[in-house]
């Protein structure tokens, strides 16, 4: 039983180790491009612009999600109640 915990353990703290290392390594990028899609460089392409920005921000969405999928997986997901309206709701 030990050796089990211990495995799971290890399983879980490289999960971890993964998590953030994709973290890190995709969200920079987009950030960089996200960046460059709202500098005034490319300010006279405004359709080719707000398709990148909007492109890049749709990516960033959906990594967030993944990532926060994951940790939901291993229990490292933190949840916290917000008011909307006169409900509440888990975000």
């Amino acid at each position: 039983m030990l050796a089990h915990n211990l495995a799971k353990k290890a399983r879980v703290a490289g999960f971890k180790r993964l998590l953030a290392n994709m973290s890190h390594e995709l969200r920079t990028p987009l950030d960089v491009i996200i960046g460059y899609s709202e500098s005034s460089h490319i300010a006279d392409e405004t359709n080719e612009r707000q398709h990148i920005h909007k492109s890049a921000e749709h990516l960033k969405r959906l990594i967030n999600d993944l990532l926060d999928l994951s940790r939901a997986e291993v229990n490292e997901l933190d949840l916290t109640l917000e008011m909307q309206g006169n409900h509440r709701r888990a975000c």
